[in-house]
């Protein structure tokens, strides 16, 4: 009996065991099963990164993120969803197991994967303020750093991530390292993000990390002018094993800095063993490119020419079309046209650079628009957009000319005085001529009837002695006259107040360092919340307006200690040359983000009146307020009126830049666009809101 009763005791103490551990089975299961499927979407997160790093150059995204920053790809995504339904379970039907901290960080990388950085933050708030003295709390701070910089709280972000990159004994001091670098170096300050890089290089715990931040500590480098020390960077990193593609790759960016530090020899020396290395056969192309734009460099003008021919050439004798034909190009005399319809990136690049010999070396602008419509034709936004720009500008300055040649009585004297007007701003603004721009500029001042106009031509033609020329006397001279009129049309008080501020300009504009804090912080705003709706919500009306809602909300939050600061500076210095820009983006965030039209309208009208100040966003205001009025949006079209409005019977700027050219010299086409630099506007102000960014001048 007693023996009985102790085997019946037993029986419910086995069954509570069995529960037990089937309940802990099944929650460990689950878990196990999460984690499982966050393991295959990194796997194949690291695999998709590999190959793009690892692909031949023309079938790179350049616009691709890297792993810190971008959510998974389609093909991921579904393996860190499942990753978080299961981690969710646990909580759910486990909610006091030891998997708990497991399962929220779990989560919490998987939404940061997925690119949802808010859920990301809020599951490492939950698991540190849960379990603070928990194994995963120092990882789950990591990746509380990297969501609070995803979603813009720099300063909070910069806390976190600095404290574990200045831990030596933090496992991820190197991660936070090369994270806190990528924040400092985007924020502008590449010099913060040189030691952080060298942390991130001998500590990070992702090969693809440790690849990146040398890549990137040798651009910091180069950024700061320590060309030398970044080719040592490189040269390091082609010791590491590596691929053919990544092996070449680094072997050009050691090139590409030799020929930026001036060193072509050395570049040279780089770039000639590559033709013949076997390993880089399928990279001939692109090696005989960067050596022409290298001898191009050096001053010998005739041979890169040859070479980049040779590029052409090749391109076509290789092309199926040509092999079926069994042609072979004939050869092509230095300075002229080898036309070839092959579109790769090299193609592209060599019909771009023959295009800008042609305008400056040779001035042939007929061959030099043939070569700007095959690269044009490239479906390398990056080479073809450029090249249609300069084919416009050639098309601009060849219609002005026409109306300057046209002797019947259909053009008027004062239309040929404004087609000259806007010959001698596409010199100076499209073609960085100033001292064709000045004759023109004069001839204007000399020959029209217009008041107006002559006051806007003097102004000019002091501005390029003052700013270009150094010729203050000369310019003084010239404005007095302007200063002295007594009128006071809108064109004489707007010419002497832009007079007064140049006369009287500090060495640094007044607001610059609060200017570009806030137009920092507005362009990352657009960044994080870019305004581009996908595809499948602009075919259904009602999701495009949720979805322009959303962007507009995010928008709102993400720029809003811009505005204000905006706001501040126009307060602050209401005159002054920053001022017309912040109005312009005030005018922007009213009419796109809080949908105030008035405001908006408002903002706009008084960035147009400042056309001397800054007339090439006077300019796009002036168009952006007469689309609105018309009821035409499409800045293209509008653009394209302006330039044919300037060509025939106004005066408005047109174009960007091309090239020089004496000023007498008439000429079929047009020259090539120099580097963009700003001539009247403070250096330090290198992006432009809206508008191009083309060199400071003078007038409307």
């Amino acid at each position: 009996m007693g023996v009985k009763l102790a085997r019946s005791g037993r029986i419910p103490l086995i069954l509570f065991v069995a529960v037990r551990s089937f309940a802990g089975c099944a929650y460990y299961n689950t878990f196990y099963n999460a984690e499982r499927a966050f393991e295959k979407g990194e796997r194949a997160r690291q695999s998709r990164e590999t190959l793009q790093r690892t692909a031949p150059p023309g079938t790179r995204r350049t616009s691709q993120q890297s792993s810190a920053t971008r959510g998974a790809a389609s093909g991921d995504e579904q393996s860190y969803r499942i990753a978080i339904e299961k981690s969710a379970k646990v909580l759910v039907y486990h909610p006091r197991s030891q998997y708990v901290d497991d399962a929220l960080l779990l989560m919490a990388k998987s939404y940061y994967r997925l690119g949802e950085y808010a859920p990301s933050l809020r599951k490492c708030t939950e698991l540190l303020t849960t379990f603070p003295q928990s194994p995963l709390a120092p990882e789950a701070r990591y990746w509380e750093g990297m969501a609070l910089w995803q979603l813009g709280r720099y300063e909070e972000a910069t806390g976190v991530l600095s404290r574990i990159a200045a831990d030596d004994g933090s496992r991820f001091q190197g991660d936070a390292a090369f994270a806190l670098a990528r924040l400092k170096r985007e924020r502008g300050s590449s010099e913060e993000a040189i030691p952080l890089y060298r942390i991130a290089v001998r500590r990070s715990t992702e090969g693809e990390f440790r690849y990146r931040a040398r890549i990137e500590l040798a651009e910091c480098l180069i950024e700061t002018g320590a060309m030398s020390e970044a080719v040592e960077v490189y040269r390091d990193l082609s010791r590491l094993p590596q691929t053919t593609v990544e092996r070449y790759e680094n072997l050009l960016r050691i090139a590409t800095t030799q020929r930026a530090m001036g060193n072509t020899e050395a570049a040279l020396a780089t770039l000639e063993p590559l033709i013949r290395d076997q390993r880089f056969t399928d990279q001939v192309p692109r090696t005989r490119l960067e050596i022409a734009r290298t001898k191009e460099e050096a001053g010998e003008i005739e041979l890169a020419v040859l070479l980049y021919q040779k590029v052409l050439e090749d391109a076509e004798r290789l092309s199926p079309q040509a092999a079926g034909q069994g042609a072979s190009p004939g050869s092509v005399p230095a300075g002229g046209a080898a036309p070839t319809g092959i579109k790769t990136r090299e193609t592209a690049e060599a019909n771009s650079r023959l295009g800008r010999l042609q305008e400056q070396r040779f001035r042939n602008f007929a061959n030099a628009a043939g070569h700007y419509a095959l690269a044009a034709q490239s479906p390398d936004q990056d080479v073809a957009l450029p090249a249609k720009r300069r084919m416009d500008d050639i098309s601009f300055w060849a219609q002005l000319h026409a109306t300057l040649a046209d002797t019947t009585d259909s053009v008027s004297v004062s239309r040929k005085d404004r087609a000259r007007y806007s010959l001698a701003e596409h010199h100076l603004l499209a073609l960085d001529e100033p001292d064709s721009a000045l004759f023109y500029f004069d001839a204007v001042a000399e020959q029209t009837s217009d008041p107006d106009l002559r006051r806007r031509a003097q102004y000019a033609s002091g501005w390029i002695w003052r700013e270009v020329k150094r010729d203050t006397a000369r310019s003084d001279s010239i404005w007095q006259v302007l200063v002295a009129d007594s009128s006071r049309t809108r064109t004489t008080m707007e010419i002497s107040r832009a007079i007064q501020s140049i006369q009287g300009r500090p060495e640094q504009e007044p607001g610059i360092d609060l200017y570009q804090e806030a137009e920092g912080r507005w362009f990352d705003s657009l960044l994080r919340c870019a305004p581009y709706p996908p595809d499948s919500v602009t075919k259904d009306s009602l999701s495009s307006a949720a979805w322009w809602a959303e962007w507009r909300a995010c928008e709102k939050r993400e720029c809003e200690s811009a505005i204000e600061d905006f706001n501040r500076l126009l307060e602050l210095h209401p005159r002054g040359n920053l001022a017309t820009r912040a109005r312009f983006i005030l005018g922007w965030y009213a009419e796109n983000v809080l949908e105030d039209t008035a405001s908006a309208y408002r903002w706009y009208g008084a960035a147009r009146e400042d056309s001397v100040f800054m007339p090439e966003v006077g300019r796009v205001a002036d168009l952006l307020l007469k689309s609105r009025a018309t009821g035409k949006a499409g800045r293209s079209e509008e653009a394209a009126r302006a330039r044919e409005a300037a060509a025939a019977d106004t005066t408005a700027e047109v174009g960007t830049p091309v090239e020089p050219r004496t000023p007498r010299e008439r000429a079929p086409e047009e020259p090539p666009r120099p580097e963009e630099r700003s001539l009247e506007r403070p250096e330090r102000v290198e992006r432009v809101p809206v508008p191009r960014r083309e060199p400071r001048h003078h007038a409307e």
